[in-house]
């Protein structure tokens, strides 16, 4: 009995003995399963902390770098700043110098005029700050046409466009010359509306000297007024009447180097520059005493050119008072400005220079010439119209022979001055012959007399202009002319 029990006791302790061997075995299996996890989750714990390490030194260095460029930033702003400021320190004290310069400049400029030092020394454009504010948009319209510091100036009135229209046939050769730097002035908002459908700039004027002047001389009170404007804003003027026919560039006859040029209104050369003349009466002849004295012709004021000189400004505005008395002719009163001697209370400081005589005429020089070198016309009508067919079919080769085309070929003449006393409609039809002239149509001064106080023209004046491009009628000491240009 004893014998089965112990076996059986023996049997259950090996199976225990058994099953305790394997779990043991299974126990050193799972440790050994675990210890290997933990190796591996160890060593990953390690990687992560040496990325974590590697990421803390890039984040640190870059924090470092970012720490460095914004030093360097600072640094280079604070030394810009510095810079910054060094500059307008030095922009502030050039302005401080340039205020002192100009001040003192001014301050010389004023007391040098007072002793007459720099009276004929050209003043530049807004240097009277005063004149520039008050005319604003005349300022700012000079510096937009101004050429060289030159400017073509014509002052109008209604009387230069109706009934007889000077304006038209003036501008369009000017514009056939090319010249660009043209100002109107005018105190009519028609003649304004007029010149600039010409396609000329143009401003309205009213110069409070005009309205203290007598109604027949504000119109020239008005010009030199202007004239005085111009210089004062610091522009050379090169003035032109609408009735002076200009055949080529005049500003090419400049010097520049005096206060005024002017031209004369001689209608011979020696009469232009002068010439001593005896003078001496009968008794002085016999006793053998001879006098003599200078004569020279006087100026013209329908062309001219004024630098911006004190002693231009003050001849333009000694024009505008003589004009305003109204005791004398604008003609006479420049001449006895620019070229009379000092004497009494009066000074005479202007720099003169004469245009030249034969590329600046009046028009005297040339309507004193016979048309053609002819002889006298036939009685007969018949034997008229032969004589002008004639002078048709000789054309060009007549035109050389003609004085007066052999007078302007000879000098070279750029300008003309048609006026002269002659009646309006007259020198309306001189200054579209000479017009003509310069677009090659030599016949046309031929069919202009000789200064005749207003005499008609005859059949070869009308065939002669009728071959111009467009034809109107200009109704003249009642007779009707052919105004064919325009």
């Amino acid at each position: 009995m004893d014998r089965p029990r112990s076996q059986s006791h023996l049997s259950d302790v090996t199976v225990l003995a058994d099953s305790t061997s394997r779990a043991h075995q299974e126990c050193r299996g799972r440790e050994a399963a675990i210890a290997a996890d933990l190796a591996v989750r160890s060593e990953q714990g390690r990687a992560a902390e040496r990325r974590a390490a590697a990421a803390e030194a890039a984040r640190a260095q870059l924090e470092a770098d970012a720490a460095a460029e914004r030093a360097r930033l600072e640094a280079e702003a604070a030394r810009l700043r510095a810079r910054l400021a060094a500059a307008e320190e030095r922009e502030k004290a050039t302005e401080d110098a340039l205020g002192a310069e100009h001040a003192r400049r001014m301050w010389l400029e004023t007391e040098s005029v007072k002793v007459g030092l720099l009276r004929h020394t050209a003043r530049g454009p807004g240097s009277d700050e005063e004149a520039a504010r008050q005319h604003g948009e005349l300022a700012l319209l000079l510096k937009q046409l101004v050429h060289n510091g030159d400017v073509l100036l014509a002052v109008c009135d209604r009387g230069v466009t109706y009934p007889h229209d000077f304006l038209t046939p003036w501008v369009h050769q000017v514009r056939r010359l090319g010249l660009a730097n043209i100002l109107v002035l005018t105190g009519d908002s028609v003649v304004l509306g007029k010149a600039k459908a010409l396609g000329v700039d143009a401003l309205l004027t009213s110069p409070k000297a005009a309205h203290d002047a007598p109604p027949d001389a504000r119109g020239l009170v008005t010009k030199w007024a202007s004239v005085e404007l111009l210089l004062s804003l610091g522009h050379s003027v090169l003035y032109s009447d609408v009735d002076v026919a200009l055949l080529g560039d005049p500003f090419t006859l400049l010097r520049r180097d005096c206060d005024l040029e002017a031209m004369s209104d001689a209608a011979d050369e020696r009469s232009a520059y002068g010439t001593a003349e005896p003078t001496q009466s009968a008794a002085e002849a016999a006793g053998g005493s001879a006098r003599r004295r200078f004569v020279v012709a006087g100026l013209s004021p329908g062309l001219f050119y004024m630098r911006p000189t004190q002693a231009a400004i003050d001849l333009a505005a000694s024009m505008v008072r003589g004009l305003q008395a109204g005791r004398e002719t604008e003609a006479t009163l420049l001449t006895r400005a620019a070229l009379a001697p000092a004497h009494a209370e009066t000074s005479r400081d202007t720099r003169v220079r004469l245009l030249p005589f034969g590329p600046v005429l009046a028009g005297r020089a040339v309507f004193a010439l016979p048309a053609h070198p002819e002889a006298p016309a036939p009685a007969s009508r018949r034997g008229r119209d032969k004589r002008d067919a004639a002078h048709e079919e000789d054309g060009e080769e007549a035109a050389l022979l003609s004085p007066r085309g052999d007078l302007l070929r000879r000098h070279g003449t750029v300008a003309v001055h048609v006026g002269g006393g002659a009646p309006a409609g007259e020198r309306l039809l001189r200054l579209e012959a000479f017009a003509a002239y310069g677009l090659g149509r030599p016949r046309a001064l031929e069919a202009l007399p000789a200064d005749s106080g207003g005499a008609g023209l005859g059949p070869a004046a009308a065939r002669a202009l009728k071959k111009a491009p467009a034809a109107a009628a200009v109704a003249v000491e009642g007779r009707a002319w052919a105004n064919t240009l325009w």
